[in-house]
């Protein structure tokens, strides 16, 4: 009789085997009733939905059913995404034969729609060393979604910018309440046009532009904190870039050592003249002395006569014999096409350039790579009636705006002096051009010498191939470095120009370095 009765209780045992899973075993009655077992109850908690701020607490059961006792070495969550948490102060304890322990679990959702965890209980039973108890709620909550999160802008050229519209939405079921949004970012900035705190709907939406500007070669990041009411309170969301030149240039100017000028002379014949015409005369010498000490490759010519014609008898050089004779003759006579209006200075000034073709009066005046100063002189205004279009005139045969000036020694503007009218029109025509303006009504000109033989030589201005984004421009002088204070950057011309009396020396070597302003679409 006993091995059917045998036979049985393995048949039973091999029953319960099968029903259940490893994790939910109550009790398995094969085994040994001196072996500590476990039993869990119930084996499933539901919490149903919750709001955000809503607790529920559950309870379940652990039971030692075998006939020794049952060790619970740890009480833990399988996932612990932050929706439940257990109670239990001991994670570790022992239940003697018939013992039970209540574990309390509690349900806050942090998240929305379904919430699923469980509890893992691990023991020596030997039925079940883990057993577990399913937890299932639904989170009723607001949820901020920002996007994209993160966003790279990638490379942006330095002197463009790139946009983004960052986009926080509401991907919860309840609603969200937005109180607070701050950003911070180097050169990328962030900007909205929100009224706080924001109420969003689920599924509702809103915008946050970004922009990256970069200002030098360099990685930059930024950051949007959004603080809502959903549960996790601050969300982040960030955005990267890089920073850096379309191209990156270096330019080296030889300064010359004897830099080639052109210098026209042209001087009103006027009665009310003579004393003028004199004192440029008498101070010829130290304006050629102050123009010797930069170079002495200077070519002059009085354009008086009819077309602006030298006056002078000869193109005047270095080693022209007597020039300074000849000067005084030619600044005190001529002008016959315009002697009964002999104010049109710069009628007669664009004429003479203009006739420096080979075969014209003025052959051989204009050299290619030399500066070409026009220097006007007269006690009235000028009288041309286009000083705008006459000075474009003596520009364009030039061909090369930056080899250009037209100076003039006339009346204060805009008002003059017992001596002299304003000399408005050449006023203009020096300020289009780079040129100096000097007061007729002044009875010294020895300083004017100086400043007219300086303005007559190009040693300080470098003209650039490329637009530099501004803060790169770095200025060497044979390889040392120029200090900000010895040089400016003219926009409009693109040039890098020397303070006077910081001019780089003849035969140096201007060496310019910068990163390129990218025009961008």
């Amino acid at each position: 009789m006993r091995a059917p009765t045998l036979l049985i209780l393995v048949m039973a045992a091999g029953s319960s085997l099968v029903g259940c899973s490893d994790h939910k075993l109550n009790s398995l009655n094969d085994l040994s009733s001196e072996d500590p077992q476990i039993e869990v109850s119930p084996v499933r908690l539901e919490y149903g939905q919750l709001r955000t701020g809503e607790e529920l607490t559950k309870t379940f059961t652990i039971t030692s059913t075998g006939g020794s006792d049952l060790n619970v070495t740890d009480l833990r969550l399988g996932q612990n995404l932050g929706n439940y948490s257990i109670l239990s102060e001991s994670k570790n304890f022992y239940l003697p034969p018939g013992a039970s322990q209540d574990v309390q679990v509690t349900f806050s959702p942090i998240g929305d729609a379904e919430q699923i965890d469980l509890v893992v209980v691990e023991s020596n039973a030997t039925n079940a060393p883990k057993a577990s108890v399913d937890l299932y709620g639904v989170g009723a909550v607001p949820e901020l979604e920002i996007s994209p999160n993160p966003y790279d802008f990638g490379e942006v050229f330095i002197g463009c910018d790139a946009t983004v519209d960052v986009t926080l939405t509401n991907v919860g079921s309840d609603i969200l309440r937005i109180s607070e949004i701050t950003a911070d970012g180097t050169d990328i900035t962030h900007s909205w046009d929100l009224a706080l705190p924001l109420t969003l709907d689920p599924g509702d939406s809103r915008e946050v532009a970004v922009r990256f500007e970069p200002l030098e070669p360099s990685e930059y990041g930024g950051t949007i904190s959004v603080t809502s009411n959903e549960p996790l309170g601050v969300r982040e969301a960030v955005q990267s870039g890089v920073g850096r030149f379309v191209n990156e240039w270096s330019e080296n100017f030889v300064v010359p050592e004897d830099p080639p000028s052109d210098i026209m002379f042209v001087v009103d014949q006027s009665c009310s003249m003579d004393d003028d015409q004199e004192r440029l005369a008498d101070n010829f010498n130290y304006f050629i002395s102050n123009l010797n000490s930069y170079t002495t490759d200077w070519q002059i010519i009085v354009g008086n006569n009819s077309g602006g014609c030298n006056n002078a008898g000869e193109i005047l050089t270095r080693t022209s014999d007597n020039y300074q004779n000849a000067f005084r003759q030619a600044v005190s006579s001529g002008n016959d096409t315009y002697i009964d209006d002999p104010e049109r200075l710069l009628i007669t000034a664009s004429n003479g350039v203009e006739n420096t073709d080979p075969g014209d009066c003025n052959s051989g005046f204009i050299r290619e790579d030399a500066l070409l100063h026009v220097v006007l002189v007269s006690d009235e205004r000028e009288q041309s009636g286009d000083w705008s279009g006459y000075t474009t005139r003596i520009l364009n045969k030039k061909g090369d705006l930056d080899l250009v000036k037209v100076s003039a020694i006339a009346g204060d503007v805009p008002s003059g002096c017992g001596t002299a009218e304003a000399g408005t029109g050449y006023w203009e025509a020096t300020e289009a051009s780079g040129g100096l303006f000097l007061s007729i009504c002044e009875t010294d000109w020895t300083a004017y010498m100086e400043e007219l033989a300086y303005a007559s030589i190009v040693l300080d201005t470098f003209d650039l191939e490329n637009n530099p984004w501004l803060p790169s421009l770095e200025v060497f002088i044979d390889g040392e470095p120029a200090e900000a204070a010895t040089w400016t950057y003219d926009e409009v011309d693109n040039s890098v120009i020397f303070a006077t009396g910081y001019e780089p020396e003849g035969g140096s070597i201007v060496t310019v370095t910068y990163g390129e302003n990218y025009s961008c679409d």
